[in-house]
């Protein structure tokens, strides 16, 4: 597949769901499906502190956002079918930056308010019933 420079990250602003590569250290690709939320020229994704894709986000911040195959699935419906996402066009190259303060909550209403059911009450509350930190990343094209 091929990997797009010039459209930024609002061509995903329809998807529910889209496949994030985070690479690990030595350099290979690792493909995880995530929802989206798509504010301008940016976008927020949300995940828990202790995955292996925070920790391989904290390492390395490139990413590459691809359209998946289940994207435009109901965000719930995806969640529970996050085998048979695949990529299904070309990606675009971002940068991945962790928020904290004003940011995090920021990209939390945005989420909340993409997905009220998922990220307004189910996955805030699995997270606090794990005992986990809720990260929310930014994506910034480049």
């Amino acid at each position: 597949m091929e990997i797009e420079t010039r459209s930024g990250l609002s061509a995903f602003g329809d998807q529910n769901t889209v496949i994030l590569t985070t690479y690990r250290r030595d350099g290979s690709e690792v493909d995880t499906p995530v929802h989206i939320a798509v504010e301008g020229d940016r976008a927020f994704i949300r995940t828990y502190a202790r995955t292996w894709k925070a920790r391989r986000l904290r390492a390395d911040p490139r990413v590459v956002v691809w359209p998946a195959s289940i994207g435009s699935m109901n965000a719930m419906l995806a969640t529970m079918r996050q085998k048979d996402a695949k990529r299904a066009g070309a990606g675009v190259s971002a940068r991945a930056r962790i928020l904290s303060g004003r940011e995090y909550k920021h990209a939390a209403r945005v989420l909340r308010h993409r997905f009220p059911l998922a990220h307004g009450l189910i996955i805030p509350l699995t997270h606090r019933l794990w005992r986990t930190q809720t990260i929310n990343v930014e994506l910034t094209a480049g």
